[in-house]
């Protein structure tokens, strides 16, 4: 059995070079020994097995093999394992550690003739590659019927350590299930079952699905090939031609005249809103991003729409004040018609939905027409981060064979 300490970090990895090495020398009143202590491989990655290697040598020339033990340090100065044995000068131990970069050390007993002596090296362990699969319970799926992903995030050798980040599902490029969690399924490899909300499966069609993994402190991201899901239902029944029949000559209609078109109004910025919020309180912060919205306007002119959070300030329904911005767009109209808007995060915005915590927000929506006028409308609510969580439900992918035992994260072991 063999564990490390951890402390995770993000190393990047720079290959394998010769064994990393360093020195001291220690006198204590008989013969000086220096002892070289070596990692190999070094670096590493989180779980792969590394051996350390303490060779003691006399230190000014002096003729013949140091006896004695070695004792192998964890980075705080505590001992694991046992004192080793020097055999011709050299003692080894097994060694594991999940990532980051430790400070270990090996320090020498001494024996009649030789004296003490300690040797120290960095040990850096980078985060394991992983890599992602996504399959479908059934491909085709009838229209209405149900629908399952199971998601494998699995750790490339010869990093030994399971996958702990979060997970989500890819439709045509974009995010729409938010972070779900992993489940233990072996020593190496994590896996959720996904089942899919009803309205995905609505009516016929189809779309490419993969999954994404976002890695943890010591497994990096990936994501997984995409494949086309399939929707399939009856066909439609062709709609009757009907009969032609005789057109009667057409009477001289009147000019028609222009009817004038309204104004645009908060109404009609408040209806385009309500778009917005219905996808955020189905689908939680997610729907930021993935929701478009339409406005119907009367006129060439400026729609602006910002989201805030905790809330606008005074001043945010009528200037371009950013107290708080999480999400902005805007779209310009030539003339009158219809155009839709699509929110982008800010940097803020972005920070807060990785947080994954209910958050309050503003959204302020402004038309500014081509004379100058505008008018806004603005909603205030709170986005809870997983609201789609009742759609999509997770469940535990079962390992074959035994569970395997967790490795300890706080102790070094031979």
């Amino acid at each position: 059995m063999r564990t490390f300490t951890v402390v995770a970090a993000l190393v990047l990895i720079l290959g394998l070079p010769s064994p990393s090495t360093a020195r001291s020398t220690n006198r204590v009143g008989a013969t000086p020994t220096t002892t070289t202590l070596t990692v190999v491989p070094n670096p590493s990655v989180a779980g792969q097995p590394v051996t350390l290697t303490a060779t003691v040598s006399p230190g000014d020339g002096t003729a013949g093999i140091p006896s004695g033990t070695v004792q192998f340090l964890q980075p705080d100065g505590a001992p694991f394992g046992a004192p080793q044995l020097l055999s011709n000068g050299q003692a080894s131990a097994p060694a594991w550690a999940y990532a980051g970069t430790y400070s270990v050390r090996a320090a020498y007993s001494g024996d009649a003739t030789f004296a003490t002596s300690t040797g120290s090296v960095d040990m850096v362990v980078d985060r394991a590659d992983t890599t992602t699969t996504v399959s479908s319970s059934a491909n085709p799926v009838s229209v209405g019927g149900t629908l399952s992903l199971t998601i494998v995030v699995s750790t490339a050798a010869p990093g030994d350590v399971a996958p702990g980040g979060m997970v989500g599902i890819v439709m045509n490029g974009l995010d729409v299930s938010g972070p779900i969690p992993l489940f233990d399924y072996t020593a190496t490899a994590s896996a959720v079952v996904v089942r899919v909300p009803t309205e995905f499966v609505a009516q016929a069609g189809s779309a490419t699905v993969a999954a994404r993994y976002d890695g943890d402190a010591n497994t990096r991201p990936s994501q997984s090939d995409g494949f086309t899901q399939s929707v399939t239902g009856p066909t439609p029944a062709p709609t009757p031609v009907p009969t032609a029949q005789p057109t009667p000559a057409p009477s001289p209609a009147p000019t028609a005249q222009p009817t004038p078109k309204p104004p645009t109004t908060a109404t009609a910025l408040s209806a385009m809103t309500a778009t917005l919020t219905r996808a955020l309180a189905r689908r939680g912060l997610s729907a930021l991003t993935t929701t478009t919205q339409r406005l119907s306007v009367a006129g060439p002119g400026t729609l602006v729409q910002r989201v805030y959070s905790p809330a606008a300030s005074a001043s945010a329904t009528t200037s371009a004040a950013k107290p708080v911005l999480i999400a902005n767009a805007s779209r310009a109209f030539s003339a009158a018609g219809t155009g839709t808007i699509r929110l982008r995060l800010t940097a803020s915005g972005r920070k807060a939905v990785r947080k994954g915590k209910a958050l309050k927000i503003e959204i302020v929506s402004r038309f500014t027409n081509s004379s100058g006028a505008d008018v806004t409308s603005s909603k205030k609510l709170t986005v809870k981060p997983h609201a789609k969580a009742a759609s999509w439900a997770f469940a535990r992918l079962v390992a074959p064979g035994p569970p395997t035992p967790p490795r300890p994260f706080d102790a070094f072991m031979r």
